[in-house]
């Protein structure tokens, strides 16, 4: 959930980053909500992201790079075998009009523009609550299991782009995730920067 210093936040960093993506040399922006404005879609996203950060830590990346924020929003650090590695980590988040659990029966997904999934991102599914103009993380996947999965989907409002999908029943739990993660300071006993 979200305070109201995380709507401050929001409110104050996505018309900078919504006019730095209309700004991009070398294309078009990647806006899939169709029925709202760029800004507020990345209002939504940066709200999803504080989500994100109160529960795992880290704040969220509004480092304005020429390719927008490079398909990172978090760096993690993950126990694997016994030695901690950094990987990327996106939150997308999917808009939820009246309920969540509406919205899971419909059959809501994880989507990743296949031009965008790289194997080695970690992507969090969080949505954001219209009537409350609130936000939280759900569950989580690699990219690289999007990959191979290979389920694809082309939807009206991405332009024609196609996305890779994952049902949100065999994405995995927020609680393996958590139980994976090594603190930065953890980390920094092992001399990595």
């Amino acid at each position: 959930m979200v305070t109201e210093e995380d709507r401050r936040f929001a409110r104050e960093y996505a018309p900078k980053i919504a006019e730095h993506m209309r700004n991009r040399p070398y294309g078009a922006v990647n806006h899939m909500a169709t029925e709202i404005s760029l800004e507020e879609a990345i209002r939504r996203g940066l709200l999803t992201e504080c989500a994100y950060a109160h529960m795992f830590g880290g704040e969220p990346c509004v480092e304005l790079l020429p390719n927008g924020d490079g398909g990172r929003d978090f760096w993690i650090y993950l126990r694997v075998g016994f030695i901690p590695w950094r990987f990327k980590l996106n939150v997308k988040t999917k808009s939820v009009q009246v309920s969540l659990a509406g919205l899971i029966r419909s059959g809501t997904h994880l989507r990743v523009p296949i031009t965008e999934c790289e194997a080695r991102t970690i992507y969090v599914l969080g949505a954001y609550h219209e009537r409350t103009d609130d936000a939280e993380i759900l569950k989580w996947d690699w990219g690289r299991t999007l990959i191979d999965g290979d389920e694809r989907m082309t939807f009206e409002n991405s332009k024609g782009g196609e996305s890779y999908v994952r049902k949100y029943e065999e994405l995995r739990e927020l609680s393996e995730l958590k139980n994976r993660v090594v603190s930065l300071r953890h980390f920094k006993l092992f001399g990595k920067k």
